[in-house]
């Protein structure tokens, strides 16, 4: 269903200019005067815009090219003295310019730019990947999953920051509305519905009535059904990387349910709860290890895969095509997490080394979620002290010392070492002397 607008030009210019960094704006002005050389017309897309006409500050680059965009890209990237990531049969490239951008007080040491080929998607049966053919800004525009994604603006000089907006996109932004471009959108990708519920929670909108009758109809003919579970996977991920997921998942319990994943997983709201505790427990996390690495969906992911038993479990990681690493570290928490709860809930006396046995093992993702589903005193404050304190130690001794004491070389190392680390955890050896007098007397004592 295209709403073709009518209303009189808009420019956004100024808009971009406030709310993009000036190395940005004077980066658009070189990728048009490099277009205007090869031909080619540009124009900035994707939810960049759609976040400038909220204010929003975003630096997600996108850039549409009519035109030969590896020609265009080629001779960027030779001017600019960067690097490129060709695909040419999606007529895509990814370019990296080595020029420091200041965003949100955070200095970038690249500005990284996505390149696309306005193309036309042509999809021969219903949820199967589409053909591609390269086209115009307005059949791209045309492609896209909601009106508020289907807007762009010019980078070309004569009329920079001149929005192009065919289906009133600007106007239901303004109206708080998610509407789909088409009524055959969710039979085309039924993804688009997990779309949906996203962009609508996270800028607190609605998705209008039409759109949510074809998704209910989508949802009867079994449409997700019949997407691969790898792409159902992605999405859910995106969702939960949402700074609030909890608010999409509940809006998908009651539109979607998760019976595409396993009839057993429902978002209740004792669920609801864990995921409001984890958001708070990541927050502390990352403001007391900051510069630490960790995959906060994953913790979300293990919190609502947490109820399924250990066989069910790794048939949904099969099934979904999670990584190594990621079936790992959910089957880890989920063999884990009640013992090492009832272990750490104790009232007794733990050492720190007994807390570091346990946790030891543990992802930080399995170690955050624990943490999140618990209201034990105990349980807070022992990982609290192996995240801030029990972590940090390391020894200062290596191998090379077990053999300058004589010690051979083989299995019994790693014994000794770990010993000694205990010992360091629960005695605080301060100086090296102190580590090698323990081994002394730990392998004087297990001869």
């Amino acid at each position: 269903m295209k709403r073709t607008t009518t209303a009189k030009a808009v420019n956004i210019s100024a808009r971009l200019k406030g709310l993009l960094p000036r190395e940005v704006i004077r980066l658009f002005k070189l990728i048009d005067r490099i277009a205007q050389q090869n031909s080619c017309a540009v124009f900035l897309v994707g939810g960049l815009i759609r976040d400038i006409l909220l204010g929003v500050r975003n630096l997600d680059l996108d850039i549409l090219v009519e035109g030969d965009t590896p020609r265009l890209v080629k001779a960027l990237v030779k001017e600019a003295r960067g690097s490129y990531v060709l695909h040419k049969r999606f007529g895509t490239a990814v370019v990296t310019l080595p020029w420091p951008v200041r965003f949100k007080s955070t200095r970038l040491a690249n500005a990284k730019i996505d390149f696309a080929t306005a193309r036309k998607e042509i999809y021969k049966s219903p949820a199967a990947l589409p053909e591609v053919a390269f086209s115009t800004v307005r059949e791209d525009l045309s492609r896209r999953d909601f009106t508020i994604n289907a807007m762009a603006a010019s980078l070309m000089h004569k009329n920079f920051g001149q929005l192009i907006d065919f289906f009133n996109g600007r106007s239901d932004l303004a109206g708080k509305k998610i509407r789909i471009l088409h009524d055959k959108s969710f039979l085309d990708d039924p993804t688009r519905i997990f779309r949906a519920v996203r962009f609508e929670q996270r800028f607190n909108f609605k998705i209008e009535p039409h759109t949510e009758r074809l998704i209910k109809e989508a949802l009867k003919g079994k449409m997700i059904e019949r997407t691969s579970k790898a792409r159902l996977k992605d999405e859910l991920i995106l969702i939960l990387k949402e700074k609030d997921p909890g608010k999409a998942l509940s809006r998908m319990e009651n539109l979607i349910d998760f019976g595409f994943i396993h009839p057993k997983i429902h978002f209740t709201k004792g669920q609801e709860q864990l995921f409001s505790s984890i958001s708070k427990t990541v927050a502390w996390f990352k403001s007391v290890c900051e510069g630490k690495t960790t995959d906060i969906w994953l913790v979300y992911m293990m919190a609502l895969l947490g109820d399924l038993d250990m066989s069910t479990l790794e048939n949904v990681c099969r099934e979904f095509a999670f990584t190594k690493t990621e079936r790992t570290r959910l089957c880890s928490y989920r063999k884990n997490n009640l013992e090492v709860a009832k272990f750490l809930g104790r009232s007794k006396r733990l050492s720190p080394s007994e807390i570091f046995r346990q946790l030891k093992p543990l992802s930080d993702e399995a170690i955050l979620c624990i943490v999140a589903g618990s209201n034990s005193k105990y349980i807070k404050r022992r990982i609290a002290n192996f995240l801030l304190k029990y972590n940090k130690v390391s020894l200062k001794i290596s191998g090379k010392d077990l053999a300058g004491l004589g010690l051979k070389a083989g299995p019994e190392f790693k014994k000794i070492l770990t010993a000694a680390l205990y010992a360091k955890l629960d005695t605080g050896f301060r100086h090296k002397k102190q580590e090698l007098d323990f081994i002394k007397r730990f392998s004087a004592g297990h001869k």
